[in-house]
Order: C-alpha cells, then sequence, then structure tokens
C-alpha cells in the first residue's frame, strides 16, 4: 500500500498529467511508474509525458506517474513493491535486482555522467581551487554523487576535509546553489544544465567532467505476470527517437533506448555497498 506522502505524490503527478484518476476496473489496470525525484514534479511530468502517453496506447492500459520526497523514500517504495515500473539510477537498479528481484526493462543510451559546473564570473577557473570552497551535490546517495566525490579524490581533494560538500535533494536545487551564488561549483547530470532556461545557463561553465556509468534504467516488479513483463518491455523498447520518442529525446539528449546488460549493471557495482551504507545511515 501506498503510505500518504506516497499517495499524495501520486495524485499530484497524474494530475498535473492532465489525466483523470482512474477508478474502479481502470484502477485496478493502471501501470504505476515511479520516477526518481531528481527533479520537481512538475518537471518530471513535463518531462516523461511522452512516455507515459507511449506507453498507454502501446499496452491499451493507463498509466500513473508516481516520485517520492526524496531519493530514500523512493527507494523504500520500491522495496515495498509500490512501483510497477523502477525508473531509478543504475545503482539503485541493481540493488533492486539484487535483493528485491527486480527484472531489467530498458536503458537510455547516453552514459551518466557529473558534469562540474561553475560560475563564468566565479573565483574557480582549475578544479585545485575548489580547495577550502562549497560544492553543491544531488542527494548523497545519487550515482552522480558518488562520481564527483570519486573524481574530487582524484584531483587531491578530499571531500569533508578539503572540500566543503553540500548534499541537496535534488539536482535542480543543487544547480540553483551554484547560481545564487550559496555554492562555488556544483556536480549535476548533464541534463538539468541542457534544461536550465539560457539566461542562466549562459552565466556557467563547465570545469571538468566526471567518469561515467550506465544511464538511469527501468526495471520491473517481480509482482507483473510474464506476459505482463514482456509486453511492457516490447513497449519500452519501442519507444525510440525514429518514433514516439522523437521529440523526447531530442529535448533530453538522452540518446536513444536499449535493453540493459550485465556490463551496464557491472559499473556501478563497486557502488553497492556504499548505497547500503548510505541508506542504512539515512533511514537510523
Amino acid at each position: 500500500m501506498l503510505s500518504p506522502v506516497g499517495r499524495l505524490f501520486a495524485v499530484l503527478c497524474f494530475a498535473l498529467a492532465g489525466g483523470t484518476i482512474a477508478t474502479g476496473a481502470h484502477a485496478e489496470n493502471a501501470l504505476r511508474l515511479g520516477l526518481l525525484p531528481y527533479i520537481s514534479p512538475r518537471q518530471l511530468v513535463e518531462t516523461y509525458k511522452p512516455l507515459k502517453m507511449h506507453l498507454e496506447q502501446t499496452l491499451n492500459r493507463p498509466v500513473i506517474l508516481e516520485t517520492a520526497r526524496n531519493f530514500s523514500e523512493f527507494a523504500l517504495s520500491a522495496t515495498r513493491y509500490e512501483y510497477d515500473i523502477y525508473y531509478a539510477p543504475p545503482h539503485f537498479a541493481l540493488l533492486a535486482e539484487q535483493e528485491s528481484g527486480y527484472r531489467r526493462l530498458a536503458k537510455f543510451s547516453v552514459a551518466l555522467y557529473g558534469a562540474v559546473l561553475v560560475r563564468k564570473d566565479g573565483p574557480v577557473q582549475e578544479p585545485a581551487e575548489l580547495r577550502n570552497r562549497k560544492i553543491a551535490m544531488p542527494d548523497f546517495t545519487a550515482a552522480v554523487t558518488f562520481l564527483g566525490e570519486s573524481w574530487l579524490r582524484d584531483e587531491g581533494l578530499t571531500p569533508g576535509q578539503d572540500v566543503h560538500v553540500e548534499y541537496f535533494v535534488s539536482h535542480s536545487n543543487a544547480l540553483m546553489a551554484v547560481l545564487n551564488r550559496s555554492a562555488d561549483a556544483a556536480v549535476l547530470a548533464p541534463s538539468i544544465n541542457r534544461a536550465t532556461p539560457p539566461n542562466q545557463r549562459e552565466n556557467l561553465r563547465e570545469l571538468a567532467r566526471t567518469a561515467s556509468v550506465a544511464r538511469t534504467m527501468f526495471m520491473a516488479s517481480p509482482k507483473l505476470a510474464e506476459e505482463e513483463y514482456q509486453q511492457i518491455r516490447l513497449a519500452m523498447l519501442a519507444f525510440t527517437p525514429q518514433g514516439t520518442g522523437k521529440d523526447f529525446f531530442a529535448r533530453t539528449g538522452y540518446g536513444d533506448i536499449n535493453e540493459i546488460t550485465d556490463a551496464d549493471m557491472d559499473s556501478v557495482r563497486g557502488f553497492i555497498p556504499l548505497l547500503k551504507s548510505r541508506s542504512q545511515h539515512k533511514n537510523n
């Protein structure tokens, strides 16, 4: 069962998507698509509405978009099987596969890395100049955050010691921190900068890029019947830039959609111990 907060976000996202709340048999037939809260609920709906419409038309059943207040609640909802489709960063997806029986559906083809952004008129011109300064990152369980912290160490800067790291509830909030000068730099997914209004984006400069891992993944709840799973998998893989996903991929820069491979999962296997440690710390 969804928590009161979960139900609030579910209804909010479905209403923002222009849908009518499903009732009766329609509600029972609805697919619940859980979206990682890396941007605001409104932005999530605006971004993923084309996918929702594609799935509804292809599967001939309603799709309800859901999210959570933060990464921790989102992951916890997945362990309770509150989502039929779990759209999660690769290390969340791997953990859900290992411990909760989720099955692979699809992923976007463009690799995920962290863009290290600074203000053009700011004091930081080289990575070494981040010493004793503040850097904004998304949730401390985010893949981009793990990549950003690793990049800092590669630059000879220890997070929390040589550089003050402040974690935010979303990538968008981390971006705003550097825009409003409350942080000297931010590490976030490049798609966030791409979607930033031009009048704000022109004030930013990419200082560096982190290493990369597989892109955010779609996973299927083990509660789905085999026939449902296969139908959804094929529908997801049909959402391409050559078809109904044309405008979506042009706007997001996610490239294409394809199957999840073992190599994709291996790219984040080393993140799992840190993810478990931080998730346990946050939930205590």
